[in-house]
């Protein structure tokens, strides 16, 4: 299937405690857990990342920010990778559909992760192209904007995402 037990397990949902627990087995270092680590950085057959894979889970839960804590303690790189549809971490996020508290909760500390970035590669406030914000398109042009708003199932959390986005990058209304 091109996907190890890390990729199914990150991109299932919902996550629940039992999720969390099978995924602290899969990331411990070896000899201190049952399976050799599957790395954070292995992308599955179509270039996704396990952070991918969780951020397209939707029904986002509390097990979910905690997965996607330490994956980008592991690869905190996995931002800024594209998957072979040329979409990163967010766009996979924002066009997941079903979003929850925890969905929401999940973009604000993608978000937040961005701009970290920015500031340690000195990029300007609002151009984060390559770092995988809201104003960086994916290989067809698409924003994260766009593919919120295709995703179909929204929510309370999706209008808030929405919002959020226009309020980081007001020139995403009008890209297209």
């Amino acid at each position: 299937s091109g996907r190890s037990p890390l990729h199914l397990l990150t991109g299932s949902s919902p996550h629940t405690p039992f999720s969390l627990a099978a995924f602290d087995l899969l990331i411990s270092p070896p000899g201190e857990g049952h399976y050799p680590t599957p790395p954070a950085e292995d992308p599955s057959a179509d270039g996704s990342l396990p952070l991918h894979l969780l951020c397209a889970a939707g029904y986002h839960s509390l097990e979910s920010l905690e997965m996607c804590s330490r994956l980008l303690l592991l690869n905190a790189d996995a931002l800024r990778v594209k998957d072979a549809a040329g979409q990163r971490p967010m766009h996979r996020l924002c066009g997941a559909g079903a979003h929850t508290e925890h969905s929401m909760e999940l973009y604000e500390k993608i978000s937040s992760a961005v701009r970290t970035l920015r500031v340690h590669t000195g990029g300007d406030e609002v151009d984060e192209k390559g770092l995988g914000g809201e104003s960086d398109p994916a290989n067809d042009g698409t924003l994260p904007l766009h593919r919120l708003v295709g995703a179909g199932e929204h929510t309370a959390y999706s209008v808030a995402m929405f919002d959020a986005i226009l309020r980081r990058y007001p020139a995403a209304a009008s890209a297209g």
